[in-house]
């Protein structure tokens, strides 16, 4: 049986995860906090053996991959289905502006975001299913070897319910930490979980 061993990592802490904003495609940096907490995920990557990182485009994302590809001697392949939801008028926004000027919507998005539809708006099912996509593709290329995926965390919420086959709703059921990672092998048949949320790389104070 040949497995594949795929690490699906968050970024480290970015400036609109600090004040609270609405993300989506705005690109926001990582914060002096984020930088070091990509920086202690990166050393641990020295374990995994990786072949390969795949990265969402924005640079929170790309950033975190660099530092991980810095210790693995790699260079990071940008994947654009790994890109972050697309959430129209509400990107960028601090927080307290969408639940003031979209009550019943900021709603639905805390009780059931996979239904929530709004012009702009990437539908979650939407985010999962490219999302699978890339997964599928990269497994298939790296069978037999490991590689990691850096991205959102509203990438990796839809795209481990796939994996593990979880309903919706689900989203608000799954917690993914900054810099955290998970790691799942596929078998050759299917995809199973193996480590959820990883963040002893981390002090206290950084989860």
């Amino acid at each position: 049986m040949t497995e594949t061993t795929i690490y699906l990592v968050r970024h480290g802490q970015s400036e609109g995860n600090k004040e609270n904003r609405m993300r989506g495609r705005c690109d926001f940096p990582l914060t002096e906090e984020g930088e070091q907490q990509a920086k202690a995920l990166a050393k641990i990557s020295k374990e995994w053996n990786l072949s390969a990182i795949f990265t969402s485009p924005l640079i929170r994302a790309e950033k975190t991959a660099e530092y991980i590809g810095l210790e693995c001697s790699l260079t990071p392949e940008i994947d654009e289905g790994l890109h972050n939801i697309r959430l129209g008028e509400w990107e960028g926004k601090p927080m307290d502006w969408v639940m003031m000027n979209f009550p019943e919507e900021w709603k639905m998005w805390m009780s059931n975001p996979e239904e929530l539809t709004l012009p702009g708006f990437e539908p979650l099912l939407d985010v999962q299913n490219r999302a699978y996509e890339s997964l599928k593709r990269r497994t298939e290329e790296f069978k037999g070897k490991n590689f990691c995926i850096v991205t959102h965390r509203a990438v990796l919420k839809p795209l481990i319910a796939r994996v593990l086959g979880i309903k919706s709703p689900y989203y608000w059921k799954i917690r993914m930490a900054t810099a955290s990672y998970t790691r799942i092998v596929h078998d050759g048949t299917m995809y199973y979980l193996d480590l959820f949320n990883e963040t002893k790389h981390l002090t206290k104070e950084q989860v």
